[in-house]
């Protein structure tokens, strides 16, 4: 698959919105650029971009050879050597098939695959893992003599346990992360794509169990697909990273006949109870609810406090949205975009459900309780489900929600606060930005750029109802403003308050 233009023959280079002019010297250590930016220098993912020559590809690799010897640095930490190493055999095979290679080439990719098979990531697990023993199969293929049967050997043994570790039985990434488990997803492909063409270094047992879990993760993210192919921003998700389920689609349908199943015009749902995600959609219409554990309890990092938020899509684009995701650092927008109230879901006496902290770190989390999504009738599709995360303030609180959605777009959020005492709770409905929103009476009307009304939001028995100004990060790096609302309840628990969405007719 083609990557994103990330490099400039004039020596810049841009990730995550943010563009370096390095001039005819790159600077490999830019030790003044978040730490982010400079993985993703050290991939090379640019070597798979559109019009990258090998003359110029070559160069870059030299330019790294040269001037980023081993093993300091950012780019010799094991994540991006991983990256680098796939994105260095995937050019040399596609561009050196039939001509020698240089040996100082092989020779940077053999030290490289040495240094990660003795740095392999235990000590964060998931994706990484995952991607450490990606490059050592992808190394092994390339090279020769024992380090090359090293490799594989080690590869072989990491991944063997990793799929059955890392993907779920519904086909989802155990970290929860659509951006990551499209990441992953395509790094199945990838893995079926060597296995296939090496047939003489991997097994066709394990081609067939690669190819297993790619097509379910594939029909997963199928699932997830709305209408408009964007990334759901749930966990660490946002648009920009990943590639999308259409891109990934195309690619197995080339490696292994991959085929695509279309929707289909009636109202549908699926429920993904291993991955904790409730999808219900018709055409142009997609509501996704999340009422899964936030990860897997030993790497909870790229965790939000989403638990019960849901996204809405209505006539073919986003409407309803989570805030997404900035950065990667201990940030004010980091703690943002991973708080409760950057969600669609329930704040209750101003604390977190789950308790996030540090830039990756998650304590005492929500626990998802009896999700379920059920048919009723023709036309209508219901969602219940609630979390424990409140349990462990003083009253021992319980956030139950009910989500009735109804052909044609319309749908009504039920909140019940369950435990003992009087609190207060507040429940957020994020719109993307470019909306606006007015207050006529009891109802809040949402209109487009255009003065198009496209959404009525009302609430029976909400105490206060208010709009605010909030932050939105649709990618790394982009901030924009959006407007929300609000609705507070305060009342001795039980209690009970609701709002219904409703799509305007074209």
């Amino acid at each position: 698959m083609d990557a994103e233009a990330s490099f400039q023959s004039n020596g810049s280079f841009e990730f995550l919105r943010r563009k370096i002019e390095f001039g005819e010297t790159i600077d490999w250590d830019c030790p003044e650029l978040p730490a982010l930016w400079q993985y993703n220098l050290h991939y090379f993912d640019c070597l798979r971009q559109k019009g990258m020559s090998s003359e110029q590809g070559l160069a870059l690799m030299k330019d790294w050879i040269v001037r980023h010897p081993g093993f300091s640095g950012v780019g010799w930490h094991p994540y991006p050597v991983s990256l680098r190493l796939v994105n260095w055999i995937y050019f040399v095979a596609s561009n050196f098939k039939d001509t020698a290679l240089e040996q100082q080439y092989v020779d940077s990719i053999a030290l490289q695959a040495a240094w990660l098979k003795e740095n392999i990531e235990h000590h964060i697990l998931a994706n990484h893992l995952f991607e450490n023993a990606k490059a050592l199969l992808f190394a092994g293929a390339f090279l020769d003599g024992a380090l090359g049967d090293e490799c594989v050997t080690t590869g072989l043994e990491i991944l063997r346990a990793e799929l059955d570790e890392q993907f779920l039985d519904d086909g989802g990434h155990y970290e929860r992360t659509p951006m990551y488990h499209a990441i992953l997803t395509l790094g199945l492909v990838d893995l079926s794509n060597l296995f296939s063409s090496n047939p003489g270094t991997f097994s066709a047992d394990d081609l067939y169990v690669v190819n297993v879990r790619a097509r379910a993760a594939l029909n997963f993210l199928d699932e997830l697909d709305p209408p408009d192919h964007s990334m759901p921003f749930f966990n660490d998700s946002t648009d920009g990273i990943a590639p999308e389920r259409v891109h990934l689609a195309g690619f197995a349908q080339r490696i292994f006949d991959f085929h695509h199943q279309p929707k289909g015009e009636e109202l549908r749902f699926a429920a993904l109870d291993s991955s904790g995600y409730y999808v219900i959609r018709e055409p142009g219409n997609f509501l996704m609810i999340d009422c899964g554990d936030v990860g897997p309890d030993y790497q909870p990092g790229h965790a939000h406090c989403d638990t019960l938020s849901y996204e809405y899509f209505g006539g073919g684009q986003k409407l309803i949205t989570n805030c997404g995701n900035f950065d990667y650092v201990q940030s004010a927008e980091r703690r943002y975009a991973r708080s409760t109230a950057a969600h669609n879901t329930v704040v209750i006496d101003g604390a977190e459900q789950s308790e996030i902290w540090g830039a990756f770190r998650v304590a005492r989390r929500a626990r998802p309780i009896d999700p379920k999504l059920v048919a009723v009738g023709d036309s209508q599709v219901k969602f219940t489900g609630a979390h424990d995360g409140y349990q462990r303030l003083p009253s021992g609180l319980i956030h139950r929600r009910e989500i009735n959605y109804f052909s044609g777009g319309r749908f009504r959020v039920d909140d019940t606060i369950e435990g003992r005492g009087s609190h207060s709770a507040e429940s957020f409905v994020h719109f993307v930005s470019g909306l606006n929103v007015r207050q006529t009476g009891e109802v809040f009307e949402v209109s487009n750029v255009s003065g198009q009304q496209i959404l009525k939001v009302s609430s029976p028995d909400a105490d206060t109802v208010e709009i605010l100004s909030t932050e939105r990060y649709p990618e790394f790096g982009l901030k924009e403003t959006g407007i929300s609302l609000r609705f507070r309840k305060r009342g001795e628990a039980p209690f009970h308050f609701c709002y219904e969405v409703e799509l305007c007719a074209a």
